[in-house]
């Protein structure tokens, strides 16, 4: 799943500090134009494709927003193509054809980014990309202390999954040692899989059983 960021370039730091939180945690992919444009590129035709490939876009509205030649445009532009938006205030609120759009407060990175997430959850064309990104977040802990909280984080959504994430979930615990050598992770996982226990193919639940400690 993909989300473009329209932002102020003064801004640019803690947009920066918001996207590397929503990919490493959520798996989320961001797309922001002052990082992710190769200097050779024509900027104008690769903003208007990943506008027009994002899953939504997420307005950081602070004061030198409505400054910027681009923000305003890059808001019209999603609201032609009725891209989900999620204004974020940051030190201003929505306004013109987006005022209506209830704001999200920016306190933290860590908090804005689990409200954020929880929206694209909350979204019928959004939950099941964005539940796949966690997934595959998941999937590629690569230590006992990110799969333990990965996994925590995983399990918040735990209502939420289909029947084809519930069986990913265990079948890619049972494929990575450090979920299933983590103690809290593996835990989690095999307490998800006796919850899910009708859904789970019996093949996927006997490989994790037998790796998890």
């Amino acid at each position: 799943m993909k989300v473009f960021f329209s932002y102020s370039s003064r801004d640019r730091v803690r947009v920066g500090e918001i996207k590397q939180e929503m990919e490493s945690k959520y798996g989320i992919e961001v797309f922001l134009a002052h990082e992710d444009i190769e200097p050779c590129t024509e900027w104008q035709t690769r903003i208007i494709s990943e506008l027009k490939t994002c899953g939504a876009i997420l307005l950081f509205l602070t004061p030198h927003f409505k400054r910027s030649k681009w923000t305003d445009q890059e808001t019209g532009f999603a609201l032609a193509r009725r891209t989900k938006i999620v204004p974020v205030d940051a030190g201003a609120i929505p306004y013109g054809f987006v005022g209506r759009i209830q704001a999200h407060r920016f306190v933290d990175v860590s908090s804005l980014c689990k409200e954020v997430f929880e929206v694209f959850v909350a979204d019928r064309l959004l939950k099941e990309k964005a539940l796949d990104a966690l997934i595959v977040t998941f999937r590629a802990s690569d230590s006992y202390i990110t799969a333990n909280s990965n996994a925590r984080r995983l399990m918040r959504y735990k209502d939420k999954f289909n029947r084809r994430q519930k069986n990913e979930i265990v079948r890619y615990a049972g494929q990575n040692a450090q979920i299933t050598g983590g103690f809290t992770a593996s835990r989690l996982v095999r307490e998800f899989a006796t919850e899910n226990e009708g859904v789970i193919d019996p093949r996927i639940l006997s490989l994790f059983t037998s790796l998890a400690r």
